[in-house]
């Protein structure tokens, strides 16, 4: 099956609104004469207001695979094997519950209720299909184990593909989108401190 990525709509208008507010305080900023002192004031102020487009708008998604779904949200990143998932959850966001604890999906929040025809989004319907392929699959492996490899073992341990473990959770932090972030909010906080 391919490898599907979801972000909600409203996520790339959101990051879009942002990026055009940045570039129409830039242009405000050169056209309108501010002094030298004001451009550096503002500069920080826009590029934080760039990158917050990106960062938790745009960045943000889900992957499903034949491996399993990885997860990217603004701080961290879960890759969650298929054999690792125990079941869904869509309160809030699709929630993934495993063993070694839950995983909510920034970029796949419950539908809202205006939509109440389809309570699931693309996302966990992706998912859900998914993971049902998956089962079906690792059923019939396992009866004709003679022939057929089951998923998860050893011709699919440690597979490089988006750093899925058999059937083990893997978590990282996204230090440079973070660090990139709390930058820009530093320098928001000098040059308010010592451009005068």
């Amino acid at each position: 099956m391919p490898i599907e990525h979801f972000r909600p709509r409203s996520a790339k208008i959101m990051a879009i609104v942002l990026y055009v507010i940045a570039v129409a305080g830039l242009l405000l900023a050169f056209l309108s004469g501010f002094a030298a002192r004001d451009l550096v004031l503002s500069l920080p102020v826009l590029a934080l207001v760039a990158y917050s487009g990106y960062w938790l708008f745009w960045f943000p998604v889900v992957t499903v695979t034949d491996q399993g779904i990885l997860v990217v949200n603004p701080v961290r990143t879960a890759s969650v094997p298929w054999l690792a998932l125990r079941s869904l959850g869509t309160k809030y966001s699709l929630t993934l519950v495993t063993d070694s604890g839950k995983y909510s999906a920034w970029a796949a929040p419950a539908p809202g209720a205006a939509s109440r025809k389809d309570p699931e989004t693309p996302a966990v319907l992706a998912v859900r299909a998914r993971w049902k392929a998956f089962g079906e699959t690792a059923s019939s492996a396992s009866s004709n184990r003679a022939s057929t490899p089951v998923l998860g073992t050893s011709a699919h341990q440690d597979s490089p593909h988006h750093g899925f473990k058999a059937d083990k959770v893997s978590t990282e932090v996204n230090w440079l989108q973070t660090g990139i972030a709390l930058g820009l909010v530093l320098a928001i906080v000098l040059c308010a401190l010592f451009v005068r």
